[in-house]
Parts: C-alpha cells; sequence; structure tokens
C-alpha cells in the first residue's frame, strides 16, 4: 500500500549542495529531479511536491475528480508522477521518495519553503485552482495593482539569485507570467496593470 507522504508536518533537514541526495533507499540525481516538473511550468517545486504527495494519498483513486477540478491534476501529470517520482522502483510514491525530493529541492531551487504548514497547503491549493485567472496572484478574483505589486517582489527577490520563501511569491511564478515567455518580470508586471486599467474602464 502506498504510504502517504507527510509534507505538512516535514521539516526540510539542509544538507550542503551535492550532485545526489539519498534519503533511505532513495537516490536522487541531477536529471531525476529535473524530470519531476509534473506540470510542466518550466519548475520543479513545491507545487510538483504537492502533487506527488495527492498522488501518494491511499485513497487518490476516489480523488482524482477533486484533484483535477481542485488543483488541475490531469491523468496526464499523473502519469508523470508514477513514471518519475519513483525513484526506487517499487512501483509506489512513499514517504522516503517525498523525503528525498523535498530535501533535495531545498537545497537546489530558489523556493525555499521548507516547512509547509496546513495554512501555506490550503494557500497553495487556492493558487493552484485552475478556475483562477492569470495575473490574480493573490486568488482573490480580482487583478490589480496588488497583484502587480508581488509580481514586480518575485522579480526584484529572484533577479539577484535570492531565494523566496512564500506562498505569494510562489503564486506570483505560477500565475504572473501575463505574456507566456516563461519569465516572470516587470513587463508581466505592467501587463497585470494593463488588464486592472482595461477591467475598471469596464465596469
Amino acid at each position: 500500500m502506498k504510504k502517504a507522504l507527510s509534507i505538512i508536518s516535514a521539516a526540510a533537514v539542509l544538507f550542503s549542495a551535492a550532485p545526489t541526495y539519498a534519503a533511505a533507499d532513495v537516490t536522487i540525481t541531477p536529471q531525476q529531479f529535473a524530470a519531476c516538473d509534473f506540470n510542466s511550468d518550466g519548475y520543479v517545486d513545491t507545487i510538483d511536491l504537492l502533487f506527488m504527495a495527492i498522488v501518494s494519498l491511499p485513497n487518490f483513486d476516489t480523488m482524482r475528480d477533486m484533484a483535477a477540478s481542485r488543483v488541475g491534476l490531469t491523468a496526464e501529470i499523473e502519469q508523470k508522477i508514477l513514471k518519475n517520482g519513483d525513484f526506487n522502483g517499487n512501483g509506489a510514491i512513499d514517504e522516503d521518495e517525498g523525503t528525498a525530493f523535498l530535501d533535495y529541492m531545498v537545497n537546489n531551487t530558489e523556493c525555499k519553503i521548507d516547512d509547509l504548514s496546513l495554512s501555506d497547503m490550503t494557500e497553495m491549493t487556492k493558487l493552484m485552482d485552475p478556475s483562477k485567472k492569470l495575473g490574480d496572484i493573490d486568488g482573490d478574483d480580482i487583478i490589480n495593482a496588488v497583484d502587480a505589486s508581488n509580481v514586480l517582489k518575485y522579480y526584484a527577490i529572484t533577479s539577484t539569485g535570492a531565494s523566496f520563501d512564500t506562498i505569494t511569491m510562489l503564486a506570483a511564478r505560477h500565475k504572473g507570467d501575463m505574456n507566456g515567455n516563461r519569465i516572470v518580470d516587470s513587463v508581466d508586471a505592467a501587463l497585470i496593470l494593463k488588464k486592472y486599467a482595461e477591467n475598471s474602464v469596464a465596469k
């Protein structure tokens, strides 16, 4: 039986950067990690870990429709997880694989959300909701200057090579690419403001 991946209570242990990471019988190489961009957004990060956790739940078979509608976990993503997230090749996604994935991610990406709380998980679910519009960074169903400000903050943090540690900044990367060039920057912030102006005039 698959073990539930307990990322809500998991605390990441920081290790020095290394080409591989091993936890119990799980070893992850850079190539394996790169293949874990399950949602194909160009990043391997906390969202991919959340998808992995959902698929690992013992009752996932009864949750597929809800997972698809609430967080966009499609059959294609599920197959990617089962193929690329099964690092030890035992045919299941288990807790050791989740722990290894989390520790590798904390050490090798700019997304440093390493101790997820229940409220964090709720926020992540909200930002991943397929019904939320591109540019609506805070998930309040309104595209405005606050969203543009969050995108600019994300750009300021990541353009210096610094890491970010909030769900809001993860949301900025996830829903802030307004022009579809896979880069979230000041141009996207300007496009959000333009959208805000258009919506305001239309009212």
